[in-house]
Protein backbone atom coordinates (compact mmCIF):
# COMPACT_ATOMS: atom_id res chain seq x y z
CA UNK A 1 0.00 0.00 0.00
CA UNK A 2 2.73 2.06 0.83
CA UNK A 3 4.10 1.71 -2.99
CA UNK A 4 0.83 3.07 -4.18
CA UNK A 5 1.24 6.19 -1.67
CA UNK A 6 4.85 6.66 -2.69
CA UNK A 7 3.97 6.35 -5.98
CA UNK A 8 1.33 9.06 -6.35
CA UNK A 9 3.05 11.99 -4.77
CA UNK A 10 5.73 11.28 -6.87
CA UNK A 11 3.66 11.58 -9.89
CA UNK A 12 2.18 14.77 -7.85
CA UNK A 13 5.21 16.19 -7.96
CA UNK A 14 6.37 15.41 -11.56
CA UNK A 15 2.87 16.93 -12.82
CA UNK A 16 3.29 20.44 -10.79
CA UNK A 17 6.95 20.76 -10.59
CA UNK A 18 8.17 18.82 -13.45
CA UNK A 19 11.88 20.30 -13.66
CA UNK A 20 13.00 19.40 -10.37
CA UNK A 21 15.47 17.21 -10.53
CA UNK A 22 15.02 13.18 -9.64
CA UNK A 23 16.97 12.99 -6.53
CA UNK A 24 14.91 16.05 -4.60
CA UNK A 25 11.70 14.17 -5.88
CA UNK A 26 12.82 10.89 -4.56
CA UNK A 27 14.48 12.71 -1.52
CA UNK A 28 10.97 14.67 -0.30
CA UNK A 29 8.76 12.11 -0.67
CA UNK A 30 9.34 10.96 2.66
CA UNK A 31 8.70 14.69 4.15
CA UNK A 32 5.45 14.89 1.74
CA UNK A 33 4.18 11.24 3.24
CA UNK A 34 3.90 12.68 6.78
CA UNK A 35 2.11 15.55 5.64
CA UNK A 36 -0.54 13.88 2.84
CA UNK A 37 -0.97 10.37 4.89
CA UNK A 38 -3.43 10.92 7.57
CA UNK A 39 -5.48 12.96 5.12
CA UNK A 40 -5.42 10.13 2.68
CA UNK A 41 -6.55 7.67 4.98
CA UNK A 42 -9.14 9.75 6.55
CA UNK A 43 -10.73 10.52 2.62
CA UNK A 44 -11.05 6.84 1.92
CA UNK A 45 -13.33 6.55 4.93
CA UNK A 46 -15.22 9.64 4.26
CA UNK A 47 -15.70 8.40 0.52
CA UNK A 48 -16.73 5.22 1.72
CA UNK A 49 -14.32 3.17 -0.51
CA UNK A 50 -13.67 -0.31 -0.59
CA UNK A 51 -10.02 -0.82 -1.75
CA UNK A 52 -7.15 1.57 -0.23
CA UNK A 53 -5.21 1.04 -2.97
CA UNK A 54 -7.86 1.98 -6.06
CA UNK A 55 -8.22 5.34 -3.97
CA UNK A 56 -5.05 6.08 -4.31
CA UNK A 57 -4.54 5.39 -8.31
CA UNK A 58 -8.03 7.92 -8.65
CA UNK A 59 -6.50 10.66 -7.35
CA UNK A 60 -4.18 10.70 -9.91
CA UNK A 61 -7.74 11.93 -11.78
CA UNK A 62 -8.10 14.57 -9.37
CA UNK A 63 -6.47 17.57 -7.54
CA UNK A 64 -4.67 17.47 -4.26
CA UNK A 65 -6.72 20.71 -3.32
CA UNK A 66 -10.05 19.04 -3.50
CA UNK A 67 -8.72 16.88 -0.42
CA UNK A 68 -7.01 19.63 1.39
CA UNK A 69 -6.17 23.03 0.01
CA UNK A 70 -3.90 24.37 3.18
CA UNK A 71 -2.08 21.10 2.62
CA UNK A 72 -1.37 21.59 -0.77
CA UNK A 73 -0.29 25.51 -0.13
CA UNK A 74 2.37 23.54 2.37
CA UNK A 75 3.41 21.03 -0.07
CA UNK A 76 3.89 23.49 -2.63
CA UNK A 77 5.82 26.12 -0.40
CA UNK A 78 8.43 22.93 0.35
CA UNK A 79 8.89 21.98 -3.22
CA UNK A 80 9.38 25.92 -4.35
CA UNK A 81 12.07 26.24 -1.58
CA UNK A 82 13.85 23.17 -3.20
CA UNK A 83 13.55 24.62 -6.68
CA UNK A 84 15.34 27.63 -5.83
CA UNK A 85 18.22 25.57 -3.93
CA UNK A 86 18.49 23.70 -7.26
CA UNK A 87 18.41 26.47 -9.93
CA UNK A 88 21.14 28.19 -6.73
CA UNK A 89 23.21 25.56 -6.45
CA UNK A 90 23.08 23.24 -9.74
CA UNK A 91 21.78 20.46 -8.08
CA UNK A 92 22.26 17.83 -9.95
CA UNK A 93 19.43 14.12 -10.39
CA UNK A 94 21.73 11.93 -7.98
CA UNK A 95 21.40 14.75 -5.08
CA UNK A 96 20.17 13.87 -2.02
CA UNK A 97 18.51 16.04 0.91
CA UNK A 98 20.42 15.97 4.64
CA UNK A 99 18.67 16.58 7.43
CA UNK A 100 15.89 18.10 8.44
CA UNK A 101 13.79 21.40 5.59
CA UNK A 102 14.42 24.45 5.99
CA UNK A 103 13.99 27.33 3.59
CA UNK A 104 16.17 28.02 0.40
CA UNK A 105 19.87 28.49 0.86
CA UNK A 106 19.43 26.96 4.48
CA UNK A 107 19.48 23.41 3.84
CA UNK A 108 22.30 20.66 3.47
CA UNK A 109 22.45 18.20 -0.12
CA UNK A 110 24.73 15.27 -0.51
CA UNK A 111 26.26 15.34 -4.48
CA UNK A 112 29.27 14.15 -6.14
CA UNK A 113 30.49 12.65 -2.51
CA UNK A 114 30.36 16.19 -1.19
CA UNK A 115 27.84 17.74 1.43
CA UNK A 116 27.12 22.02 -0.04
CA UNK A 117 25.40 24.47 2.20
CA UNK A 118 25.69 28.07 2.70
CA UNK A 119 28.10 29.86 3.59
CA UNK A 120 27.10 32.65 6.24
CA UNK A 121 29.40 34.15 8.58
CA UNK A 122 30.79 30.67 9.85
CA UNK A 123 33.53 29.29 11.97
CA UNK A 124 35.08 26.94 9.86
CA UNK A 125 38.51 29.54 9.26
CA UNK A 126 38.74 30.01 13.03
CA UNK A 127 38.12 26.53 13.99
CA UNK A 128 40.72 25.48 11.23
CA UNK A 129 43.59 27.84 12.94
CA UNK A 130 42.20 26.19 16.69
CA UNK A 131 42.58 22.75 15.08
CA UNK A 132 45.81 23.33 13.57
CA UNK A 133 47.57 24.62 15.26
CA UNK A 134 47.11 23.30 18.71
CA UNK A 135 45.10 19.94 18.09
CA UNK A 136 46.16 19.25 15.10
CA UNK A 137 45.74 15.02 15.75
CA UNK A 138 41.80 15.74 15.97
CA UNK A 139 42.02 16.87 12.65
CA UNK A 140 40.36 13.50 11.10
CA UNK A 141 36.81 14.66 13.54
CA UNK A 142 36.17 17.54 11.50
CA UNK A 143 35.50 16.63 7.48
CA UNK A 144 37.48 18.77 5.38
CA UNK A 145 35.82 21.29 2.85
CA UNK A 146 36.84 23.58 0.32
CA UNK A 147 34.70 27.28 -0.48
CA UNK A 148 33.05 28.21 -4.33
CA UNK A 149 31.62 31.91 -3.85
CA UNK A 150 29.77 31.96 -0.99
CA UNK A 151 28.89 27.89 -0.90
CA UNK A 152 31.27 25.34 0.92
CA UNK A 153 31.98 21.69 -0.24
CA UNK A 154 32.34 19.30 2.59
CA UNK A 155 34.01 16.09 2.48
CA UNK A 156 31.05 13.06 2.53
CA UNK A 157 32.55 10.77 5.46
CA UNK A 158 31.81 6.70 4.97
CA UNK A 159 30.98 5.42 8.13
CA UNK A 160 33.52 2.94 10.01
CA UNK A 161 32.26 1.47 13.45
CA UNK A 162 33.49 -2.14 13.17
CA UNK A 163 36.85 -2.74 14.86
CA UNK A 164 39.19 -5.91 14.80
CA UNK A 165 41.05 -4.71 18.36
CA UNK A 166 40.94 -2.92 21.48
CA UNK A 167 43.92 -0.38 20.04
CA UNK A 168 41.89 1.13 17.83
CA UNK A 169 39.24 1.41 20.34
CA UNK A 170 41.77 2.88 22.97
CA UNK A 171 42.38 5.51 20.45
CA UNK A 172 38.67 6.30 19.35
CA UNK A 173 37.43 7.10 22.66
CA UNK A 174 41.14 8.66 23.90
CA UNK A 175 40.49 10.89 21.08
CA UNK A 176 36.33 11.14 22.21
CA UNK A 177 37.71 12.34 24.97
CA UNK A 178 39.83 15.27 23.80
CA UNK A 179 37.17 16.13 21.49
CA UNK A 180 34.50 16.54 24.39
CA UNK A 181 36.82 18.74 26.49
CA UNK A 182 37.16 20.99 23.24
CA UNK A 183 33.61 21.51 22.30
CA UNK A 184 32.91 21.90 25.83
CA UNK A 185 35.15 24.59 25.86
CA UNK A 186 33.81 25.47 22.89
CA UNK A 187 29.91 25.81 24.57
CA UNK A 188 29.31 23.56 21.72
CA UNK A 189 25.12 21.93 21.56
CA UNK A 190 23.07 19.69 19.77
CA UNK A 191 26.46 17.03 19.69
CA UNK A 192 24.00 13.94 19.41
CA UNK A 193 23.55 11.03 17.76
CA UNK A 194 22.14 12.28 14.40
CA UNK A 195 25.64 14.57 14.29
CA UNK A 196 28.39 12.51 15.06
CA UNK A 197 29.91 8.93 13.63
CA UNK A 198 31.93 6.66 14.46
CA UNK A 199 34.61 6.48 11.58
CA UNK A 200 37.50 4.45 13.14
CA UNK A 201 39.78 5.35 14.31
CA UNK A 202 37.90 8.76 14.72
CA UNK A 203 34.55 10.20 15.78
CA UNK A 204 34.07 12.61 13.37
CA UNK A 205 31.50 15.51 13.51
CA UNK A 206 29.42 15.81 10.71
CA UNK A 207 26.66 18.69 11.18
CA UNK A 208 28.22 20.57 13.98
CA UNK A 209 26.55 24.52 13.68
CA UNK A 210 25.84 25.22 17.46
CA UNK A 211 29.26 26.62 18.76
CA UNK A 212 29.54 29.70 22.08
CA UNK A 213 26.15 28.79 23.23
CA UNK A 214 24.71 31.94 24.75
CA UNK A 215 23.10 32.43 28.47
CA UNK A 216 20.43 29.75 29.42
CA UNK A 217 17.15 31.62 30.32
CA UNK A 218 16.95 31.55 34.58
CA UNK A 219 19.25 29.56 36.44
CA UNK A 220 19.71 27.31 33.90
CA UNK A 221 23.43 27.01 33.06
CA UNK A 222 25.31 25.63 30.64
CA UNK A 223 27.38 22.69 31.46
CA UNK A 224 28.86 19.47 29.44
CA UNK A 225 25.49 17.77 29.88
CA UNK A 226 24.26 20.60 27.43
CA UNK A 227 26.38 19.14 24.89
CA UNK A 228 24.29 15.95 23.69
CA UNK A 229 27.47 13.88 24.32
CA UNK A 230 26.73 12.35 27.21
CA UNK A 231 23.48 10.35 28.20
CA UNK A 232 21.15 12.11 30.49
CA UNK A 233 18.16 9.56 30.38
CA UNK A 234 18.51 5.93 30.41
CA UNK A 235 14.55 5.97 28.60
CA UNK A 236 15.15 8.92 25.81
CA UNK A 237 18.93 8.77 25.02
CA UNK A 238 19.60 9.97 21.93
CA UNK A 239 23.46 11.36 23.25
CA UNK A 240 26.81 11.26 20.82
CA UNK A 241 28.23 8.52 22.95
CA UNK A 242 25.23 5.70 23.17
CA UNK A 243 22.34 7.64 21.56
CA UNK A 244 19.62 4.98 19.42
CA UNK A 245 21.06 1.81 21.22
CA UNK A 246 17.90 1.95 23.70
CA UNK A 247 14.83 1.55 21.12
CA UNK A 248 12.95 4.71 21.11
CA UNK A 249 9.69 5.71 19.78
CA UNK A 250 8.68 7.95 17.25
CA UNK A 251 4.97 10.34 18.08
CA UNK A 252 2.93 11.49 15.60
CA UNK A 253 5.26 10.33 12.23
CA UNK A 254 2.59 8.62 10.57
CA UNK A 255 2.84 5.09 9.08
CA UNK A 256 0.51 3.09 7.25
CA UNK A 257 -0.50 -0.01 8.81
CA UNK A 258 -4.01 -1.99 8.54
CA UNK A 259 -5.34 -3.91 5.62
CA UNK A 260 -6.01 -2.60 1.68
CA UNK A 261 -9.72 -2.79 2.56
CA UNK A 262 -8.91 -0.87 6.35
CA UNK A 263 -6.02 0.91 6.26
CA UNK A 264 -5.03 2.58 9.92
CA UNK A 265 -2.52 5.40 10.18
CA UNK A 266 0.23 4.74 13.26
CA UNK A 267 1.14 7.33 15.08
CA UNK A 268 3.25 5.83 17.75
CA UNK A 269 5.78 3.67 16.20
CA UNK A 270 9.82 2.18 17.16
CA UNK A 271 12.24 4.70 15.38
CA UNK A 272 12.89 4.25 11.83
CA UNK A 273 16.51 6.40 12.40
CA UNK A 274 19.69 4.69 11.97
CA UNK A 275 22.89 5.77 14.07
CA UNK A 276 26.29 4.93 13.28
CA UNK A 277 27.77 6.65 16.40
CA UNK A 278 29.00 3.94 18.48
CA UNK A 279 32.15 1.61 17.43
CA UNK A 280 31.63 -2.27 17.55
CA UNK A 281 33.76 -5.90 17.50
CA UNK A 282 31.91 -8.15 15.83
CA UNK A 283 28.64 -6.51 15.44
CA UNK A 284 28.57 -5.59 19.23
CA UNK A 285 28.53 -2.55 20.56
CA UNK A 286 31.27 -0.91 22.73
CA UNK A 287 30.14 1.27 24.88
CA UNK A 288 32.39 4.13 26.65
CA UNK A 289 32.12 2.33 30.00
CA UNK A 290 34.83 0.07 28.73
CA UNK A 291 37.24 2.76 27.94
CA UNK A 292 36.57 5.04 31.06
CA UNK A 293 39.98 5.35 31.75
CA UNK A 294 41.32 6.17 27.88
CA UNK A 295 38.32 8.80 27.62
CA UNK A 296 39.50 10.54 30.87
CA UNK A 297 43.10 10.80 29.79
CA UNK A 298 42.18 12.01 26.58
CA UNK A 299 40.04 14.80 28.43
CA UNK A 300 43.02 15.54 30.87
CA UNK A 301 44.90 16.05 28.19
CA UNK A 302 43.31 18.34 26.24
CA UNK A 303 42.76 20.61 28.94
CA UNK A 304 46.64 20.61 29.91
CA UNK A 305 46.68 22.30 25.79
CA UNK A 306 43.74 24.63 26.30
CA UNK A 307 45.00 25.75 29.92
CA UNK A 308 48.41 26.75 28.41
CA UNK A 309 47.47 27.92 25.30
CA UNK A 310 43.85 29.48 26.16
CA UNK A 311 45.30 33.15 25.50
CA UNK A 312 46.37 32.10 21.56
CA UNK A 313 43.17 30.45 21.56
CA UNK A 314 41.33 33.74 22.60
CA UNK A 315 43.01 35.76 20.16
CA UNK A 316 42.38 33.74 16.65
CA UNK A 317 38.14 33.69 17.82
CA UNK A 318 38.46 37.46 18.68
CA UNK A 319 40.03 38.19 15.21
CA UNK A 320 37.79 35.85 13.62
CA UNK A 321 34.48 36.60 11.72
CA UNK A 322 32.55 33.67 13.42
CA UNK A 323 28.91 32.45 13.20
CA UNK A 324 26.73 30.16 14.87
CA UNK A 325 23.11 28.43 14.23
CA UNK A 326 21.08 29.47 17.47
CA UNK A 327 18.13 26.66 17.75
CA UNK A 328 15.82 28.88 19.59
CA UNK A 329 13.69 26.21 20.96
CA UNK A 330 13.95 22.28 20.40
CA UNK A 331 13.88 21.43 16.74
CA UNK A 332 12.45 17.97 17.75
CA UNK A 333 9.41 20.28 19.11
CA UNK A 334 9.19 21.92 15.93
CA UNK A 335 9.07 18.52 13.98
CA UNK A 336 5.89 17.54 16.62
CA UNK A 337 3.94 20.63 16.03
CA UNK A 338 3.85 20.33 12.09
CA UNK A 339 3.23 16.60 12.29
CA UNK A 340 0.55 17.33 14.90
CA UNK A 341 -1.11 19.77 12.17
CA UNK A 342 -0.99 17.41 9.91
CA UNK A 343 -3.74 15.25 10.97
CA UNK A 344 -7.42 16.50 9.32
CA UNK A 345 -9.12 16.66 12.90
CA UNK A 346 -6.55 19.58 13.84
CA UNK A 347 -6.14 21.22 10.76
CA UNK A 348 -9.56 21.24 9.77
CA UNK A 349 -10.38 23.08 13.30
CA UNK A 350 -7.67 25.26 13.62
CA UNK A 351 -6.48 28.48 11.85
CA UNK A 352 -2.52 27.62 10.91
CA UNK A 353 -1.51 30.45 12.07
CA UNK A 354 -3.09 30.56 15.01
CA UNK A 355 -2.50 27.60 16.13
CA UNK A 356 1.15 27.81 15.75
CA UNK A 357 1.48 30.51 17.62
CA UNK A 358 -0.24 28.86 20.56
CA UNK A 359 1.49 25.77 20.38
CA UNK A 360 5.06 28.13 20.32
CA UNK A 361 4.14 29.63 23.13
CA UNK A 362 4.26 26.73 25.05
CA UNK A 363 7.56 25.79 24.22
CA UNK A 364 10.30 27.47 26.30
CA UNK A 365 13.14 29.51 24.51
CA UNK A 366 16.24 27.67 24.93
CA UNK A 367 18.52 31.27 25.36
CA UNK A 368 17.48 33.84 27.54
CA UNK A 369 16.68 37.17 25.38
CA UNK A 370 16.73 40.58 26.14
CA UNK A 371 14.80 43.20 24.78
CA UNK A 372 11.49 41.86 23.29
CA UNK A 373 11.86 40.01 20.09
CA UNK A 374 9.95 39.02 17.21
CA UNK A 375 11.46 35.79 16.56
CA UNK A 376 7.85 34.05 16.43
CA UNK A 377 6.91 36.04 13.53
CA UNK A 378 9.81 34.56 11.86
CA UNK A 379 8.90 30.85 13.32
CA UNK A 380 5.57 31.10 12.24
CA UNK A 381 6.71 32.12 8.71
CA UNK A 382 9.33 29.25 8.51
CA UNK A 383 6.27 26.27 9.69
CA UNK A 384 3.74 27.52 7.57
CA UNK A 385 5.69 27.05 4.75
CA UNK A 386 6.38 23.28 6.56
CA UNK A 387 9.90 23.58 7.36
CA UNK A 388 11.91 24.01 10.58
CA UNK A 389 12.63 27.18 11.74
CA UNK A 390 16.46 28.14 11.17
CA UNK A 391 18.35 31.37 13.00
CA UNK A 392 22.25 32.54 13.01
CA UNK A 393 24.01 35.18 15.15
CA UNK A 394 27.73 36.29 14.81
CA UNK A 395 29.28 35.85 18.25
CA UNK A 396 30.50 39.74 18.47
CA UNK A 397 26.85 40.87 18.04
CA UNK A 398 23.53 40.40 20.34
CA UNK A 399 21.32 40.21 16.81
CA UNK A 400 19.56 36.75 16.01
CA UNK A 401 19.00 36.90 12.49
CA UNK A 402 16.99 34.96 10.23
CA UNK A 403 18.28 33.48 6.55
CA UNK A 404 16.83 36.28 4.89
CA UNK A 405 19.36 38.39 7.25
CA UNK A 406 16.49 40.22 8.99
CA UNK A 407 16.60 40.84 13.11
CA UNK A 408 14.31 38.07 14.83
CA UNK A 409 15.55 38.47 18.33
CA UNK A 410 18.19 40.21 20.50
CA UNK A 411 20.48 38.13 23.15
CA UNK A 412 21.24 39.41 26.36
CA UNK A 413 25.26 39.21 25.70
CA UNK A 414 26.74 38.62 23.03
CA UNK A 415 28.26 34.56 22.75
CA UNK A 416 31.54 36.08 22.68
CA UNK A 417 31.01 38.10 26.03
CA UNK A 418 29.18 34.92 27.22
CA UNK A 419 32.43 32.10 26.52
CA UNK A 420 34.52 34.34 27.97
CA UNK A 421 33.12 34.69 31.08
CA UNK A 422 32.61 30.76 30.82
CA UNK A 423 35.86 30.26 29.90
CA UNK A 424 37.68 32.15 33.06
CA UNK A 425 37.16 28.82 34.87
CA UNK A 426 38.63 25.94 33.12
CA UNK A 427 39.35 23.27 36.00
CA UNK A 428 35.71 23.93 36.59
CA UNK A 429 34.51 22.97 33.25
CA UNK A 430 37.29 19.88 33.14
CA UNK A 431 35.63 18.43 36.32
CA UNK A 432 32.15 18.85 35.18
CA UNK A 433 33.25 16.60 31.94
CA UNK A 434 35.12 14.18 34.35
CA UNK A 435 31.85 14.11 36.72
CA UNK A 436 29.30 13.73 33.66
CA UNK A 437 31.21 11.18 32.52
CA UNK A 438 31.57 8.66 35.55
CA UNK A 439 27.83 9.39 36.25
CA UNK A 440 26.28 8.63 33.03
CA UNK A 441 28.43 5.94 32.35
CA UNK A 442 29.55 4.22 35.73
CA UNK A 443 32.51 1.46 35.34
CA UNK A 444 31.90 -1.89 34.47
Amino acid sequence: MRGEVIDLLSWYIRRDFPILVGGLRDSVQDHLEDIWLPTLVSQYYSEKQDNFIEFIRSLREKSFSHLSGRLEEVTSDILGELLLDQIRYSLKPEVKILGDLHVATSMRYKQNNEVLFERRPYYDQALAKIIDNFFPELKDSFPAHRHADTIIYRQFIPVQIESSNGGQLRQYYYSFGKLSALLAYLRAIDVNAENIIAALPSPVLFDLECLFSPHHPGSTKYSFRSTGIVKISDSYDMSAFTGGETPLDSYLKPLLGGTVLKPQILWKVPSQGKFYNIPQINGINIHPQSYMKDLINGVNDAFKVLEKQHAKIKRIIEDNEIGIRIVLRPTREYRLILLQYYFPHIYEKNNFEEYLKQELQGIDYIYAFGEEQSSILHEIKALKKGVIPKFFAEIHSKEVITPAGDTAAILTDTPFDVWNEYTKNLSSIQKDIITSLREAYPSL
